[in-house]
């Protein structure tokens, strides 16, 4: 909202913002988060030889009712290609021109990848396959090929020419052309194409992926950026990109700046009242949940040993505009937070110095990261070692079960989204080196949380179950126990300390006493022990 009125303002200083519209252009160069993504998967990782997916979206739907040839089922995959142009486009890197671009293929069957498999007769049959199709690389981006289709016939039917009820559709996105916002208006697409007889190639009036990255583009010349560059530049300015505090907190020593991509994780379930507690706080304190969660994680960082000047990159869905709502594309655009903590300050107002930072974040958001990154001179362009996601229900890839596509065809064929569980957490794959995940129901009062940590830096999954120990402690003493030196005094006196910890590094003090002379075992004064001795 606030970049919106920034905008009519700026018209009636007699500056004309840019406008998105429709271009019919089949090229360019990629956009900002296209760039963004393509060199951290071929600069970070090492993987490229290998299957393994580091940036893919798994959208799995399976059919309530009705039944669906698998011709027909073809015959909308080419209409989804044809409606949405990005999930045919190529990125790669242009020689001639020393930029990366993006070119929009002709539609054909050979730009997305396609599996049927029979029998799938058990649940860990099907979790097994689901795992595999979450992490493999079935992609091709020098060739435009992002989108895969794995059909699954569930139980004893052999007809490999129609889909039955509880059968499943499997899609597979690599993240460099949808989002978790693409999921609606992609499965809308390929519902209404489904009662299709044939394919017929449409005439776009609507504005694509590519008249986005236009858009983009033109924005960095707008007054609007100028100004975001200046509050970038002043909130980022002196910070050390190199600080590898994680270093200090992980099990396993690396000065190899690329990654396998692989992960320890952790999932666990916060007690309900802790939740509770933690709505609760937020609602006094008039702060959103994000907000809350994201204070939490500062703290949790800081007491693992960061020290004082912290930076947490998130990330936001950047679809400020009307027309980006329906939009399939990758639009997701990094946040770093940074922010300076004062071990002398209160919880409680930490949380308000957080809420402030997020409050001036939010208009100056639609800076492409890099951009961020590249008004410090910042040499390495790295991402932050640290990542936080916040997830709401309505927000998560796990949709509710009410939610159902109708195809309306001669079957009454209605689709569902597959729920079992959210695969793009725990699934073995780090994107970031520590990254904490809290997907939380304001309606259930309940959160999800998910600690995943590179292998590369944390190669002890007992480790990371003390990690995931100490987070939920932590949450513990603020929310619940209410501790009041930490949540009004100064928070430098929280301890991540187990109490189990503590209950072990007292009886190994009280044992070493012990053993001492009897003589010196204690120092009494006016017949009380003094500190310990």
């Amino acid at each position: 909202m606030n970049l919106i009125r920034n905008r009519r303002a700026a018209t009636t200083r007699g500056n004309v913002p840019p406008k998105l519209v429709t271009s019919g252009q089949l090229q360019t160069a990629a956009s900002f988060a296209q760039q963004r993504i393509w060199l951290h998967e071929q600069l970070y990782f090492e993987h490229q030889s290998s299957s393994l997916a580091i940036y893919n979206i798994l959208v799995p739907i399976k059919i309530k009712h009705g039944s669906l040839p698998v011709e027909r089922i073809r015959l909308a995959l080419l209409s989804v290609l044809d409606q949405h142009m990005i999930l045919r486009t190529s990125v790669r890197f242009n020689d001639k021109s020393g930029q990366l671009e993006q070119q929009v293929q002709p539609i054909s069957h050979d730009l997305y990848s396609f599996e049927h498999t029979l029998g799938i007769r058990s649940l860990e049959q099907l979790e097994a396959m689901l795992t595999a199709e979450s992490v493999t690389n079935h992609f091709n981006l020098d060739q435009g090929k992002v989108l895969r289709c794995h059909i699954m016939h569930i139980g004893n039917d052999d007809d490999d020419h129609m889909l039955h009820e509880d059968d499943l559709l499997v899609f597979s996105i690599h993240h460099i052309a949808f989002d978790i916002s693409s999921i609606p208006p992609f499965l809308t697409t390929f519902t209404q194409a489904c009662k299709r007889n044939k394919f017929t190639q449409a005439i776009h009036k609507e504005a694509q992926y590519i008249d986005f990255t236009l858009y983009e583009q033109s924005l960095l010349k707008d007054p609007i950026s100028n100004r975001a560059r200046h509050f970038w530049m002043t909130l980022l300015h002196g910070y050390n990109w190199a600080n590898t505090f994680l270093r200090s907190l992980a099990s396993s020593q690396t000065h190899n700046e690329t990654r396998s991509g692989r992960s320890f994780s952790k999932a666990f379930t916060l007690d309900q009242h802790i939740v509770q507690a933690q709505m609760a706080f937020a609602s006094s304190h008039n702060i959103t949940m994000f907000q809350l969660c994201l204070s939490c994680y500062f703290l949790f960082i800081y007491t693992s040993g960061a020290g004082e000047d912290l930076c947490i990159t998130s990330a936001i869905d950047n679809r400020r505009l009307f027309k980006n709502k329906t939009m399939v594309g990758m639009f997701v655009n990094l946040i770093p937070y940074r922010i300076q903590l004062d071990p002398q300050n209160s919880f409680s107002n930490f949380v308000l110095q957080v809420q402030r930072l997020c409050s001036s974040i939010n208009e100056h958001s639609h800076l492409p990261y890099q951009h961020m990154l590249n008004l410090q001179d910042n040499e390495q362009h790295r991402l932050s070692h640290a990542f936080f996601s916040y997830e709401s229900l309505m927000s998560s890839v796990n949709y509710s079960n009410s939610l159902e596509f109708n195809v309306n065809d001669e079957n009454k064929t209605v689709f569902v989204p597959y729920n079992d569980r959210d695969r793009s957490h725990d699934n073995g794959v780090a994107l970031f080196d520590f990254t904490i995940t809290m997907s939380h129901s304001h309606q259930e009062q309940s959160t999800e949380c998910y600690m995943e940590c590179s292998r590369d830096l944390f190669n002890d999954p007992k480790f990371i179950q003390q990690l995931a120990d100490r987070f939920r402690y932590m949450l513990e003493q603020l929310f619940v126990e209410k501790k009041s030196d930490v949540v009004a005094g100064p928070m430098k006196y929280l301890s991540l300390l187990l109490p189990s910890e503590i209950n072990e590094m007292e009886l190994t003090t009280f044992g070493r006493i012990s053993s001492m002379n009897e003589g010196i075992k204690f120092v009494i004064f006016e017949g009380k022990l003094i500190n310990g001795y």
